[in-house]
């Protein structure tokens, strides 16, 4: 994979990771959007009008577009696992600084792990 695919990938990673974040905000109102009484087309119209939701959607489709580029020119194989292992080093770290959630030794060893992962991946 040349360095400008790479560099793709990584964007592709984050607008993923950015797309969990979206999600994450998401969650509690739409869990009361969905909860409420009412007709499902309106708790549809809510969900898909609620900002988050709706940027979250953006970014799934800006990050398709991207991930397409990828896909023409790269391996699936050696792509995929870049890919999802980027985003979930990038969604931890994320989650860490904007929820509050807690780094454990568990979690750390684990992105140590996967970065070291993405290394034997890339020689």
């Amino acid at each position: 994979m040349n360095s400008a695919y790479l560099v793709l990938l990584c964007i592709v990673a984050l607008v993923n990771s950015s797309l969990q974040l979206l999600l994450k905000k998401a969650a509690p109102a739409a869990s009361a959007i969905l909860a409420g009484n009412g007709n499902i087309a309106f708790k549809i119209y809510k969900l898909f009008t609620y900002p988050y939701i709706l940027l979250a959607i953006l970014a799934l489709a800006g990050g398709m577009a991207l991930w397409f580029k990828v896909l023409a020119k790269n391996e699936l194989s050696l792509s995929y696992p870049l890919n999802v292992a980027l985003t979930i080093i990038i969604t931890s770290l994320a989650s860490i600084a904007l929820f509050q959630e807690a780094l454990t030794i568990n979690k750390a060893i684990g992105i140590i792990v996967i970065i070291a992962g993405i290394f034997i991946v890339l020689k």
